[in-house]
């Protein structure tokens, strides 16, 4: 994303993708137009965290991007890790991808995904945030 753009503003269009997420996550069958309109925000997401995030210190962008990557994550039940998985490959360091892969992984198998309870999502973000600060950590020491 363009860094000129002002973190309220990209707040509010990961605040938008979250509620277009919790409307297909809930859906029972959510329309396959909707799913590969969704889709693309997985890249968009893993490229914001990295470019940006890891050197942003705006909490309410980082609760609003955990939110976005929860609720696409929450969509893609089955195929979330492929999906962030071959999105991780532009790394080109194998053991520093399964890393990251393994610990954003975690994160959602302990918060689990139902998000109706605010519990879940709190300790999403909560978590998130703390991924955050590792990454940054590891891509500085890097």
């Amino acid at each position: 994303m363009n860094r000129n753009i002002s973190n309220e503003i990209k707040t509010i269009g990961f605040k938008i993708l979250v509620q277009l997420g919790y409307q297909a996550a809930e859906s029972p069958e959510p329309p396959e137009e909707i799913m590969k309109f969704l889709r693309p925000f997985f890249q968009i997401i893993i490229e914001f965290i990295f470019c940006e995030l890891v050197h942003n210190n705006d909490l309410i962008l980082r609760d609003a991007v955990a939110m976005a990557l929860y609720s696409l994550v929450r969509c893609f039940r089955k195929s979330y890790q492929n999906i962030i998985r071959e999105l991780m490959r532009f790394i080109n360091d194998q053991p520093i991808e399964d890393r990251i892969c393994t610990t954003l992984f975690q994160i959602v198998d302990e918060v689990g995904l139902e998000s109706r309870y605010n519990v879940a999502r709190l300790t999403f973000k909560k978590r998130f945030s703390e991924f955050i600060n590792q990454l940054h950590s590891m891509l500085t020491l890097r």
